[in-house]
């Protein structure tokens, strides 16, 4: 299995990318997110993360959904190398080369 593919097929199903700029500090941080409602799968995500990048996600959180009764968890690295990573181009790409790993990473 390819695991770039398959962390992209999963990131393009249930990631998020986005930027906070902090005025105090004038500093910009580069978020990435991969939200999933297992536990099991934040190890295997960090797993893939660790095998891809050579690094951990720094920070994985647990928010609790009151209205959907169910612990949402979040593992979430800061860089802008792996902000950039997740780019539109990159992500067709892993999809047009390797589409098996990719929907497999999808769903």
């Amino acid at each position: 299995m390819r695991f770039e593919a398959w962390l992209a097929g999963l990131w393009d199903g249930d990631g998020t990318k986005y930027i906070i700029k902090r005025r105090h500090r004038k500093q910009v941080d580069y978020f990435v997110k991969i939200s999933t409602t297992s536990f099991l799968e934040v190890k295997r995500i960090i797993e893939f993360f660790d095998k891809v990048f050579k690094e951990q996600p720094y920070n994985t959180r647990a928010v609790y959904k009151e209205n959907r009764k169910r612990f949402l968890f979040e593992p979430r690295y800061d860089n802008k190398t792996l902000f950039n990573w997740f780019s539109e181009e990159r992500l067709n790409a892993l999809a047009m080369k390797y589409p098996i790993d990719y929907l497999s990473g999808l769903f």
